[in-house]
């Protein structure tokens, strides 16, 4: 009996907790719209970038490819971390793309084109451009969450910086 007591009144406690758990509020249409306004820009200039990393001839353009795809990235970065209030998941959410497109995409097509490219060639010169503007593009960015005070508070937005520190990393050869 003692039993059956002791496990209604867990049952109903845990019953009681999950009443008192607050469901995720609903994503209206107006956060919506503004949500779709905010990435359509920026999904159509990816979309472009993606059309040309395949009409790249060799791994000098699409390298170059990568690189203004980067562009693209970092911009929409600077643009999430320049609004008054900066919304993390949005800079987190742009970082896991950045981070992505330097491991998959950026990282692997340079090492390709180093491997083809020889020194003292133009495209020697072309390759060297491309890696100083990405690795350009990735400071400013991280020197962003050293500078701005709202981007240091937060916790989310640290792993971001240290992220974007090891994608940075990836650009330059080894020696």
């Amino acid at each position: 009996m003692t039993r059956l007591v002791l496990t209604l009144a867990v049952a109903t406690l845990l019953t009681l907790w999950a009443d008192a758990q607050t469901a995720p509020a609903p994503v209206l249409a107006a956060d919506r719209l503004r949500l779709l306004h905010a990435n359509r820009t920026l999904l159509e200039e990816l979309l472009d970038r993606g059309v040309k990393l395949g009409d790249a001839a060799g791994p000098l353009d699409r390298a170059d490819e990568c690189r203004r795809a980067l562009g693209t990235l970092t911009d929409a970065m600077n643009r999430a971390t320049e609004e008054p209030a900066v919304d993390a998941d949005r800079v987190a959410e742009l970082t896991d793309h950045l981070t992505e497109l330097v491991q998959s995409g950026l990282a692997p097509t340079l090492a390709e084109a180093r491997a083809r490219v020889r020194a003292g060639s133009p495209g020697a010169e072309q390759l060297a451009k491309i890696e100083t503007a990405a690795t350009t593009e990735l400071t400013a960015v991280q020197n962003q969450f050293l500078l701005d005070p709202r981007l240091a508070r937060s916790a989310k937005l640290k792993s971001c910086q240290e992220r974007l520190r090891d994608a940075a990393g990836k650009i330059t050869p080894k020696e």
